[in-house]
């Protein structure tokens, strides 16, 4: 196929899109390059990213914005009609994702998290010189609360970055609260989006359930190659925080929700042949709640995610080793996992805790139970590990694993994160 013919703007940017044979002639070094669009809901404001397969550029067109558009969507069109499949189609769980963050009243539960927002108000602005007259990267900014705060702390640019809906009430925010020459609301996921500069911070509040559940940490990780060196990250790190508890009322109100599969005569039918599969489905869910800390056995371990030196691939796979020492006796009927993560600025680090200690948060904490309960005594060891792998659900599959050192008894589970229970409700 032919490639479409130049396009000379009145900016003096001639614009050449290439055929296939020419991409290919790319890739093999024959100078050719390929060129990008960026979405930007800003305006008359264009985002191109130039690579050559050596080097790379980032321009931003203000002129001509409409006629570089109206083409671009004619080319686009164009090599889509011999396409079945639309490469702008989404796996379901991404959908989900960006609908699910693309509703106000989501965003809403969000930000009435009292401790979530003011511990990030708190770490922006007390660090307000990490701030003052830099660019700021927001990755999955929701509202652009975080781009209001850091423009609070004097950030001379924001660019704000949302692959939901909720992107085009972002910039009515930003537009309402003429904002628009700090903020720009860059529409699309940060791994496809191009910015017109480097940036010399990037915010984010990237965690999920148990940190992890919805994989948001790997795009917070990928925006680094927008980071200038020796740029800031807010958050630095976080520590997930595992512990063995004892709760027995818990692990029965668990498995009797399998009890509804006992039934011999359900409107003429037995459903008894099933209960085995439910109990087991049961039990691979995780689940969110509060609890008392006089149900933890032993003293929590912790396993470290430095967000600034990590890299996304350290987190397709994950095995956290545990031992434990148990100061009391009992039946062990799961873990208990919660997280803190650490804003580092060169004032003050402020730290955001979901642990049960401290105030309830909109993450909760994360029990996983283990099938059969584990007895141990006061002063013996619980040894064994988690391992955590990435799924494309957008989240985690968790397998258990541990021993009574000195009995040798072992137990175990294998549960969806993405598929949680939420039993504070």
């Amino acid at each position: 196929m032919a490639s479409p013919p130049p396009l000379q703007l009145q900016c003096g940017v001639k614009l050449v899109f290439l055929s296939e044979e020419q991409k290919k002639g790319s890739e093999d070094g024959s100078g050719h390059g390929s060129l990008q669009l960026s979405s930007s809901l800003s305006p008359n404001i264009l985002v191109l990213h130039f690579h050559n397969g050596k080097e790379e550029a980032v321009m931003t067109l203000t002129d001509e914005y409409s006629t570089f558009h109206n083409a671009l969507k004619r080319c686009r069109n164009h090599n889509t009609e011999h396409n079945t499949v639309s490469p702008y189609t989404k796996e379901p769980s991404e959908l989900q994702y960006t609908q699910f963050y693309g509703c106000l009243s989501q965003q809403q539960n969000m930000l009435q998290d009292y401790i979530r927002t003011t511990t990030y108000h708190r770490a922006i602005l007390q660090n307000h010189i990490d701030f003052n007259d830099k660019v700021v990267l927001d990755v999955g900014c929701g509202s652009g609360i975080l781009s209001f705060f850091a423009v609070q702390a004097g950030a001379r640019k924001v660019y704000a970055v949302e692959s939901s809906p909720i992107a085009k009430y972002t910039e009515k925010l930003v537009i309402s609260n003429n904002l628009s020459d700090k903020i720009s609301v860059l529409c699309g996921k940060i791994e496809e989006v191009f910015l017109p500069e480097y940036v010399d911070v990037i915010i984010s509040e990237p965690m999920g359930y148990m940190l992890f559940n919805e994989r948001m940490v790997e795009s917070y990780l990928y925006s680094k190659k927008w980071l200038k060196p020796n740029g800031m990250m807010f958050p630095a790190f976080s520590d997930i925080h595992l512990a063995p508890f004892s709760d027995e009322q818990l692990y029965m109100e668990h498995y009797s929700r399998a009890n509804f599969w006992y039934q011999q005569c359900f409107y003429g039918v037995n459903l008894t042949s099933l209960r085995s599969a439910a109990v087991d489905e049961y039990f691979r869910q995780p689940i969110v709640d509060t609890f008392d800390m006089r149900i933890l056995m032993a003293r929590a371990v912790k396993y470290t995610v430095n967000f600034i030196d990590g890299k996304e691939e350290d987190l397709h796979r994950m095995e956290i080793p545990f031992v434990f020492h148990m100061v009391q006796s009992g039946l062990v009927h799961g873990l208990a996992i919660w997280f803190d993560v650490a804003f580092v600025g060169s004032l003050v680090t402020v730290w955001l805790s979901t642990a049960p200690t401290e105030p309830l948060t909109h993450w909760y904490q994360v029990r996983c139970l283990l099938q059969t309960p584990l007895f141990a005594k006061e002063g013996e060891t619980l040894s064994g590990k988690v391992l955590l792998q990435a799924n494309n659900r957008q989240s985690y599959d968790i397998q258990i694993m541990a021993s009574v050192d000195q009995s040798g008894f072992k137990s175990g589970n294998i549960l969806d994160l993405r598929n949680s229970f939420f039993r504070y409700a």
